[in-house]
């Protein structure tokens, strides 16, 4: 794999699927072009053990966000760009639920397939729509008479419309659905890309069981200069291990974005995957990668919360702010430096977490 020097920058780390990664990193690299008039080159998402981290060219990102401040930094484009995204979030999410309410025993295969490629083509669309909104809440000025406005519509849109609703409702519906037909395990089907799923639907293609058993071991989709691909199992390891990822130096200070302000002392409790919830006990101090809406219990659990990840319109921001807790985000590190038990002084009113005791 031949390729410029690029320093990539990890920005995502979920436990997603490849039939949902797909969408953000192909919306990056094909859509944000025909839409925004600016497009991300290079990319990738390396699953692996579970879990899907997503890296990006740190100055095409730099990049980005100078294009949405420069295009998006005036009140009329503001809005008509939120107001467009919320008619097509509710156009998707109308598309979803005529799939789900229908009973898959009784469901014509060939209705199936209309119905999703409709939702997969609106998905598609939405998905552009929210990356470029969650990054206008990082670009543009702070201090501008719109900001708050614009803040406040994107954490409605968010809080009424997750994105999640795909991956815990629609795919695992299809998924069985296939799978009965094929006699494999629906979970297999995961592996997936959406243009497969929807081509099998529409009798184009026939699955491949192996290759989707290699995916689960390992995969790598991969963008540089605009041009996606998708290695697994073996090969996606060795073209991993190729791109020289630089483990980045760890600050010994954990420091990031105050979401909402507070100061916490209490335990940390290390929360990465679905499996750590159980663990999870009142009062603790809830250090994620990024949160979703499965987390909410443990943030209503939780003294205080900080990630990894995220931005003003993050997840764990708006729920934290609702909530009232005090959440730092952003950090890079916290993930890496706290572990669980540790007694941590988190002081959202400069930023900074506190390792007290070990």
């Amino acid at each position: 794999m031949k390729m410029k020097k690029i320093i990539w920058e990890k920005a995502v780390t979920r436990e997603l699927s490849l039939s949902t990664t797909w969408y953000p990193n192909t919306a990056r690299i094909d859509n944000f072009k025909s839409f925004f008039g600016w497009s991300q080159k290079n990319l990738f998402t390396y699953h692996s053990g579970g879990l899907a981290v997503t890296y990006i060219d740190q100055k095409d990102n730099q990049k980005l966000l100078k294009h949405i401040s420069r295009v998006y930094s005036k009140s009329p484009n503001l809005i008509k760009l939120l107001n467009d995204f919320e008619k097509i979030i509710k156009i998707r999410d109308q598309l979803a639920r005529e799939i789900i309410n229908k009973n898959f025993f009784e469901i014509d295969k060939k209705i199936l397939a209309l119905k999703f490629k409709a939702f997969h083509l609106n998905n598609y669309k939405c998905w552009s729509y929210h990356l470029i909104c969650f990054y206008l809440l990082d670009a543009i000025d702070k201090k501008s008479l719109t900001f708050e406005k614009v803040k406040k519509q994107y954490e409605r849109i968010r809080k009424i419309h997750p994105y999640q609703e795909y991956e815990e409702k629609l795919l695992p519906y299809i998924n069985k659905y296939v799978a009965r037909k094929q006699g494999v395990d629906y979970k297999l089907l995961f592996y997936l890309m959406p243009p497969e799923l929807l081509s099998y639907l529409q009798a184009k293609t026939i699955i491949n069981i192996d290759e989707l058993k290699n995916r689960k071991k390992a995969y790598l989709l991969i963008a540089v200069d605009g041009k996606n691909k998708l290695y697994s199992g073996q090969t996606a390891r060795k073209k991993f291990n190729q791109l020289n990822i630089e483990r980045q130096e760890l600050s010994a200070q954990i420091k990031g974005m105050i979401a909402q302000p507070g100061t916490v002392t209490a335990k940390a409790r290390v929360v990465t995957r679905k499996s750590d919830f159980s663990d999870f006990k009142k009062g603790e101090v809830l250090i994620a990668h990024m949160t979703t809406p499965e987390y909410v219990p443990l943030m209503k659990k939780a003294s205080a919360v900080v990630t990894d990840e995220g931005g003003i319109g993050c997840h764990a921001a708006i729920i934290s702010r609702e909530l009232k807790k005090p959440c730092i985000i952003g950090t890079k590190n916290a993930t890496d430096l706290i572990k669980n038990g540790d007694l941590i002084k988190v002081d959202a009113t400069t930023g900074t977490v506190e390792v007290v005791k070990k």
